[in-house]
This record gives C-alpha cells, sequence and structure tokens, in this order.
C-alpha cells in the first residue's frame, strides 16, 4: 500500500519541449524505503489549485544510480503534467510514494530483453537498459522505439549515446512516424517487423511492451501467434484509449470501506465511481492515476456487484477471485463492502 515521504527536487531538466525529468534526493534514513527494481513507478502528489492531485510516472534511473529520477511529459488537459512542466524547480518538496508496480526486470538480470515503447513509455524501459548494460555480462537489447519525430523523443540524446557506446549489446530500431531520418524507419510498426525481430531471438527472451493499452494488445497478439510464452511478456499500459459508458438504474446506495483494519460507510449517487465516492467523503485510500492504468487503487469486493468502465490490468482470474480496479467501478448494487487490505 501506498506511504509517503516528502522529499527535496534536486534538479528539473528540459527533455523535450514538452517534457522534463525530476531528480529526487533520497535520505540516507529512506534508502530502503525506496529501494526499487527497474521497470517500477512511484507516485507523486501535490496541492494544485488547491487540490490535491496525485499521478504515477515510473522511474527512469537505475538502482545504482544517486538519486531517483522520473521523466513527466505534458498532457493536454494534463493538471499534474502541466504543472510539473511549467512549475516546479528544484529546492521544491514534493510528496512521493514508495515505489511499486510488476513490471520489472527481475534480479539476478539474467535473460536478454526485447523492448517495445511509444513515446513517454520509455521511462521504465530507459531504466531497464540502463540496468542490464551497467550488468557485465553478455546479455544482449533490441529496442523498437515509436515517435513522431527525434524532437519529440524523449531520452533521444541519452539512447544514442548508449547505443553508440554498446554497439554489441544495444540495437535500437527507431521509427518516426512524421519525418524521414536516416538510418531510422519513417512509419509505423507493423506486424512483420516484429515478426522478423522474434526470429532471430533466443528462446529465453524477455519481452516488455510500454504504451497505449491498443498498442500493447496488438503486439502482445502478435508475439503469442509466434508461440512466445506468455511468462515472458511484460506490458506496462501509459494511456487508456478503451473505456466504455456505464449507466445504473440505480439512485443511491451505501459503501462500507475497508482499509487499514478500519472501516467506513458511505452514501454513493447513482453512476458514481466508486473510488470518487471515497475520495469525496474524505477517506484516505491507496490510489493514483484514477485512470485505470497503475493498478494503485485495487481493491477485493465483499459483498454487491459493480462493472468496471475499463480494464487492462487485472486478469481474469483476479476478476473471478473479487479484484476491482476502485477508479473504474460503477456500482450496480444498493449495498457494496470493499477490502483494500485483501488484495
Amino acid at each position: 500500500m501506498n506511504s509517503f515521504n516528502e522529499l527535496k527536487i534536486l534538479s528539473v531538466v528540459k527533455n523535450t519541449s514538452d517534457s522534463v525529468i525530476l531528480s529526487l534526493e533520497i535520505p540516507e534514513n529512506l534508502k530502503d524505503v525506496f529501494y526499487f527494481e527497474p521497470g517500477q513507478y512511484i507516485t507523486l502528489e501535490k496541492k494544485i489549485n488547491d487540490k490535491v492531485i496525485r499521478r504515477p510516472y515510473s522511474i527512469c534511473s537505475s538502482p545504482n544510480d544517486i538519486s531517483l529520477k522520473v521523466g513527466i511529459k505534458k498532457v493536454e488537459g494534463g493538471i499534474f503534467s502541466t504543472y510539473a512542466n511549467e512549475n516546479i524547480k528544484a529546492g521544491d518538496y514534493i510528496k512521493v510514494s514508495n515505489p511499486e508496480g510488476s513490471f520489472v526486470y527481475k534480479k539476478p538480470y539474467n535473460n536478454s530483453v526485447v523492448l517495445i515503447a511509444a513515446g513517454s513509455g520509455i521511462t521504465p524501459i530507459i531504466s531497464i537498459i540502463k540496468t542490464i548494460l551497467n550488468i557485465k555480462n553478455s546479455n544482449k537489447i533490441n529496442l523498437i522505439y515509436v515517435n513522431k519525430s527525434p524532437k519529440k523523443t524523449m531520452f533521444f540524446e541519452v539512447l544514442k549515446s548508449l547505443e553508440f557506446e554498446h554497439k554489441k549489446r544495444l540495437k535500437i530500431n527507431w521509427f518516426f512516424t512524421k519525418v524521414k531520418i536516416k538510418n531510422s524507419h519513417n512509419r509505423r510498426v507493423n506486424e512483420s517487423d516484429i515478426t522478423k525481430l522474434i526470429s532471430t531471438q533466443d528462446i529465453s527472451n524477455l519481452y516488455y511492451l510500454c504504451g497505449p493499452g491498443d498498442m500493447n494488445e496488438f503486439f502482445k497478439k502478435i508475439l503469442l501467434i509466434n508461440k512466445i510464452n506468455p511468462e515472458q511478456i511484460f506490458s506496462e499500459l501509459f494511456k487508456n484509449n478503451m473505456s466504455k459508458e456505464i449507466s445504473s438504474s440505480l439512485d443511491k446506495g451505501e459503501i462500507e470501506i475497508i482499509y487499514d483494519n478500519y472501516s467506513n460507510k458511505i452514501n454513493f449517487k447513482s453512476s458514481e465511481i466508486l473510488l470518487d465516492s471515497i475520495l469525496n467523503n474524505n477517506i484516505d485510500v491507496p490510489y493514483s492515476c484514477q485512470g485505470g492504468v497503475c493498478s494503485s487503487c485495487i481493491a477485493r469486493i465483499k459483498k454487491g456487484q459493480i462493472e468496471m468502465k475499463t480494464n487492462q490490468i487485472l486478469t481474469d482470474k483476479e476478476i473471478e477471485e473479487g479484484l476491482i480496479l476502485t477508479c473504474q467501478a460503477i456500482p450496480k448494487s444498493k449495498n457494496i463492502i470493499i477490502d483494500f487490505d485483501d488484495v
């Protein structure tokens, strides 16, 4: 579950015209709290216009780096990302959660990898790249990276430098959809690109996909068609385009929320998302993105029924066992009990 500490921002570095890299200082007494595996994320919390806003951001540094770094791309209409790009400065303090997430490259770091990223989906991927290259072994990295243009590409110069320094271990397949660049592809990635790459890989290689939900699903299907073991495929959702409208015949009802061994009961309104009802009643529960992307708000439904607007996180088995994304859950029963402790 989320726990937050105030950390000092050491630097705010412009990465592209619409993205910044925040470096956070980790005090000695919090080193263990902020230990992370490459690929994980943290949640940042800031009061903006008198409202507390939380958003998850993937760690783009490696576990060996001195500071903790995250990349934040400005999103149109994004409250937090706009604030981070325009207002946050070195010396400021910000609340930061402990690292979490299952999109990780795990020790003992024995496998070569194929990485597929689009846009800001590179942020957890570059942490994995740095970690592998810091290890003195023969593990190889094949990266497919899709962007509009080099100017819009996060970590473009860093990746170019790493590619030059580690020619025998790092191969980057650059795809730019808006411009023609030498030694790159001026188009989107297609099925044959993935199939051709798979044919050159060792059977033990791991596959990491990070981008919009529809992209991840497209590439995952190709990997499965080519007999890649599902347990060797990892995906991280960076943008959720798959949402449906849900109506409810209920006028109102009651929710019981269990968290940290404490119970609260509140009323909900028709078609109100469960997490919104909870937060509107000033009840502290785990959450971050509020968009069905990060999995921080998972709870178990103990009584009643809900319907989720979207789900790109939970497996069918987890849903059968009662797990729900509270930020996507619309109540379908008048009396509901959800437990954040039993996950």
